[in-house]
């Protein structure tokens, strides 16, 4: 697990795999390539199921998989998405009689695939926030390609979109074994690394790409989220760079209070001043890299903060180090990243370093970030006297 983000725990109700975004979107692609490629349309097609929070990119990466497939198979390939939450079973098949009166005929809506020869995705967003009666009529599309007696064209596979059943999100899931078993399912976690790198293909800002690089834990606001506070994830970071690259040209610091405004309504007014205070400070702000790739290039920054007693700007660039930290687990720190690092912790009063075991004592402790925070911490307190008379008092709970 290469992000600073806990494996959720539906993930682990169901007992499905909890993926990159970037994993999903191959997985599916990859299937949907071959099943057309070896020929297997007449075969049951695989349907996916993709589970995870709000903001994470699961839809948009249905495009993306069809603009691939019709780049690389050299045919036309459309998405067609419906959004459960806003439609009913009445919305896709209607009875109406015959001339005679005798018989009923079924009349099917446009949201449907008509043409015998077209490929595509058939996309069920928010599937269980649907009515019961949709999600049986959604069901019979996921399990036979068909709705009712009509047979979708070869060519279409079926995605269906969900968040997952927890108190964040109003859902209306159908506890049943026949639902669960027509679909592959799959969870996506948040990821750091897919996020940069959509980010920096599609020409994201540099201002959101550089903050989120600097503060990782900064993608998704989990704990807004919870609270039903407007929250950060990586769509609205999107719509941030976006309005970024509105106001570049008129002068970004000369509309900053403006900026702030909008900000505030996509991440939380939290967020935005942490970030505005980024963009204000850009020249000045010590990252989590800096700290731990080359400490002693800033130390002299460090030491002014504690001279003067900016509390908010140490814990703000704490935080920044213990997010890159955990930015990627799967990176040996090495022996200048420890001193570094320890050095750091040693300049900091102590109750400012203190906050980095309470960050510490707050994750998860059979989580990979916290075994390997824990790791580090026994390397660092073995390599330095000093560092195990000042922190080993306040890290000794922590190894209980």
């Amino acid at each position: 697990m290469d992000t600073n983000f806990v494996s959720p725990n539906y993930a682990k109700k169901l007992g499905i795999s909890v993926c990159s975004i970037t994993q999903i979107k191959t997985l599916i692609y990859n299937d949907i390539y071959l099943t057309i490629d070896n020929d297997m349309l007449d075969d049951d097609k695989q349907c996916f199921h993709i589970i995870g929070p709000a903001g994470v990119g699961k839809t948009q990466i249905t495009y993306q998989i069809a603009k691939q497939l019709e780049r690389d198979l050299g045919k036309p390939f459309q998405v067609k998405m419906i959004k459960s939450p806003v439609l009913s079973r009445d919305d896709f098949i209607i009875p109406f009689p015959t001339k005679d009166h005798k018989s009923f005929e079924m009349l099917y809506s446009q949201f449907i695939p008509d043409d015998p020869d077209s490929f595509g995705i058939f996309v069920i967003d928010e599937f269980s926030r649907g009515d019961q009666q949709l999600q049986q009529l959604m069901w019979q599309i996921q399990n036979e390609n068909k709705i009712h007696t009509y047979d979708f064209p070869k060519g279409w596979f079926i995605i269906s979109i969900d968040n997952p059943d927890d108190d964040e999100y109003n859902i209306n899931n159908m506890e049943d074994a026949a639902g669960l078993r027509r679909c592959l399912h799959v969870y996506t976690s948040v990821n750091v690394k897919d996020f940069l790198k959509y980010a920096k293909d599609n020409n994201f800002h540099k201002l959101v790409v550089d903050y989120i690089e600097n503060n990782p834990g900064r993608l998704y606001d989990f704990s807004s989220q919870k609270k039903g506070m407007v929250f950060a994830n990586p769509a609205s970071w999107e719509k941030v760079s976006n309005h970024l690259k509105k106001y570049e040209k008129s002068g970004i610091l000369k509309y900053i209070n403006m900026i702030q405004i909008l900000v505030n309504g996509l991440i939380n007014t939290y967020g935005s001043a942490d970030f505005i205070h980024y963009i204000k400070n850009v020249e000045q702000t010590i990252s989590g890299f800096d700290i731990v790739c080359s400490y002693p290039s800033v130390r002299d920054k460090i030491i002014e903060l504690v001279d003067k007693k900016d509390n908010q700007n140490m814990h703000r660039v704490l935080g920044s180090v213990f997010d890159f930290i955990l930015s990627d687990t799967s990176i040996e720190l090495c022996k200048d990243h420890l001193t570094n690092l320890m050095d750091y912790l040693m300049d900091l009063p102590k109750d400012i370093s203190a906050s980095f075991v309470v960050k510490m004592g707050e994750l998860d402790k059979v989580s990979p970030e916290y075994i390997y925070l824990i790791g580090n911490i026994t390397k660092m307190i073995s390599m330095s006297k000093k560092f195990n008379d000042m922190f080993m008092e306040q890290f000794k709970n922590l190894f209980k």
